[in-house]
């Protein structure tokens, strides 16, 4: 019995007995996501902006030369760093898009979305 044991586990030489031996042969990677970024200072006005400009369609690319939720025109995504993120609004997540808003607001002001902004009551 003693040698059909062995067959089946075999004897190793020799064990490392490191934990530096155990990480080289060990393939680490870290588990832990990267904290959340912290939502953008307009989060709620963006979420009703974006239900008046696109539906609340963030991935919008209807060719009206303005797209993703919250209606950029590709010069004003670009000018404000949008591509960072993504090529054009449509491309980027809803998070995104409100962080490149945020920019365009402080450059423009609510009348960057002349209609929507006036029927919210945002100026």
């Amino acid at each position: 019995m003693a040698a059909l044991a062995l067959a089946i586990f075999p004897v190793v030489e020799s064990v490392p007995d490191s934990t530096a031996d155990r990480m080289e042969r060990m393939q680490v990677t870290d588990t832990v996501p990267p904290p959340p970024r912290p939502l953008p200072a307009h989060y709620d006005i963006w979420l009703r902006l974006a239900v008046c400009e696109s539906g609340s369609r963030w991935a919008y690319n209807g060719g009206s030369g303005y797209d993703g939720g919250l209606q950029f025109s590709p010069r004003s995504w670009t000018a404000m760093g949008g591509g960072e993120f993504a090529q054009y609004a449509w491309q980027a997540t809803p998070i995104e898009q409100m962080i490149v808003a945020e920019r365009l607001l402080d450059e423009q002001g609510w009348r960057a979305w002349p209609t929507c902004s006036r029927k919210l009551g945002l100026r």
